[in-house]
């Protein structure tokens, strides 16, 4: 019962944080898979396969939960600006 329940959970973490999973997988995989190519020299196509999908699941969740711990939620997030909003960053601009 209890891995019935961790899986569903896993699961239903995974789609309520797909738009962090989606925008920060590329970088955290990819910056794994070098790290594992060129300093750890390990060049098995399998380890980096299972590794970097791992890596880029689980890094962006645990980058979402870490900025909601330090309090800073926005970072995957898109603010709705109005148009005195607009107006207001082009004048600081300008």
């Amino acid at each position: 019962m209890c891995c019935k329940y961790f899986g569903y959970r896993c699961k239903k973490n995974w789609g309520i944080l797909s738009l962090e999973i989606f925008v920060a997988h590329s970088i955290a995989s990819s910056v794994f898979r070098n790290l594992l190519a060129k300093l750890l020299q390990i060049h098995h196509p399998t380890i980096h396969l299972i590794i970097g999908t791992l890596v880029g699941i689980y890094i962006p969740i645990y980058l979402d939960q870490w900025c909601r711990k330090i309090g800073f939620p926005y970072l995957f997030t898109l603010r709705d600006f109005t148009l005195r909003d607009r107006r207001a960053s082009a004048s600081v601009i300008s």
